[in-house]
């Protein structure tokens, strides 16, 4: 049986694989020196944002910019906002 954090990790883990474009990573892989770059850091905040349904501290991901810092981020990202019922859209 898998725990919230297990399910956390392989769900961003997937995220950052899929914007990378490797097939694996460790918790200690840097998303910059594995060849991210700022616009796909940008596609991977929105894809766990999305996901996750987050908001995602960007930092989190440039300052340590870890796997392990990325999921503990997500572990501790406030819920992403809901649009009020009612709204323009």
């Amino acid at each position: 049986m898998s725990s919230d954090r297990d399910d956390l990790e392989r769900a961003v883990r997937q995220e950052w694989c899929t914007v990378l474009d490797i097939h694996r990573s460790e918790p200690e892989d840097d998303f910059f020196e594995l060849g991210g770059n700022s616009m796909q850091a940008a596609r991977l905040v929105k894809r766990l944002e999305n996901r996750l349904g987050i908001e995602f501290p960007l930092e989190a991901l440039f300052i340590e910019g870890t796997l392990q810092a990325v999921v503990t981020a997500c572990g501790t990202s406030a819920p992403a906002a809901r649009p009020e019922s009612g709204a323009a859209r």
